[in-house]
């Protein structure tokens, strides 16, 4: 399993104070900055009511990513400036960008995007907030992974959207990164909340990598956020329990040893005594 998991949901959920949101989760992707600035008191405020560092993520403002020229322009250092702003008042574990699907995959967006994170967001800017680049629309989700790696930015997808003719059944839990940013939309279950299935396989999708973060956007996230936690939580007990058993079969076999051995030096010292 993923040695740290940040689960959580995509914004505060309707009508939940962040006291009791932080009282029963430890993480949340905040969406404000989006919009405009957020005053230096709130920001306060939303950090406070935080069990600990790294319990946001913060999504890049709209003039950043979704201007006239995505992640160009003359809005983008503004727009990253007040992003590292946030996320270091924060204590941010994270900073999103969310491109549109009308940035599409050619070799000019594939460009800008090397621009960007290298000229405009590189990773000192954000005082170790790990930075996620999630395309939309006609990006391939290896091409998209290949160029996240090259530019050492950590990739966002949603774990349950696939192409069923091209992409194989494991496809993310093979990606070769060593962190992933997991967005759950739940579009196309048609449900209020996740299936049991559905969530065992984003627990299992989480298994290669060092660090993961799983954000809800589902109809109701904060009971899938909930349920992901408690799952996560019982697989990580029972494989506690297994290394503990590992560990006492192994202790055994070493005192079976030992006694073995003991009794092979009686034998000698048996043997010593005849000779005598």
């Amino acid at each position: 399993m993923a040695e740290t998991v940040f689960i959580g949901c995509a914004d505060l959920p309707h009508g939940v104070p962040w006291p009791r949101y932080f009282s029963r989760l430890g993480f949340v992707e905040a969406s404000a900055l989006q919009r405009g600035p957020v005053r230096p008191a709130v920001l306060s405020k939303w950090r406070n009511a935080a069990r600990s560092p790294g319990a946001f993520a913060v999504l890049a403002p709209l003039s950043v990513t979704h201007g006239t020229t995505p992640m160009a322009g003359a809005a983008v250092g503004d727009g990253v400036t007040s992003l590292a702003d946030t996320a270091r008042a924060l204590a941010a574990s994270a900073v999103v960008f969310r491109t549109p699907p009308t940035f599409s995959p050619s070799a000019y967006n594939r460009d800008v995007i090397r621009r960007f994170f290298t000229e405009h967001a590189p990773a000192e800017r954000f005082a170790g907030a790990a930075r996620v680049w999630q395309p939309d629309g006609l990006w391939e989700v290896r091409t998209a992974v290949e160029l996240a790696k090259e530019l050492g930015v950590v990739p966002g997808v949603d774990p349950l959207v696939r192409d069923q003719t091209r992409d194989p059944p494991d496809l993310y839990a093979t990606l070769d990164v060593p962190d992933v940013y997991f967005r759950v939309s739940g579009i196309g279950t048609g449900r209020r909340t996740l299936r049991s299935t559905q969530l065992e396989e984003i627990a299992e999708l989480v298994e290669p990598y060092e660090r993961a973060w799983i954000v809800f956007a589902t109809v109701d996230p904060m009971a899938d956020a909930l349920r992901m936690t408690k799952l996560l939580g019982s697989l990580q007990a029972e494989r506690g329990a297994d290394a503990a058993d590992s560990d006492a079969a192994t202790d055994d076999v070493a005192d079976d040893d030992e006694g073995a051995l003991d009794a092979d030096d009686d034998d000698d010292d048996d043997s010593d005594d005849d000779d005598d």
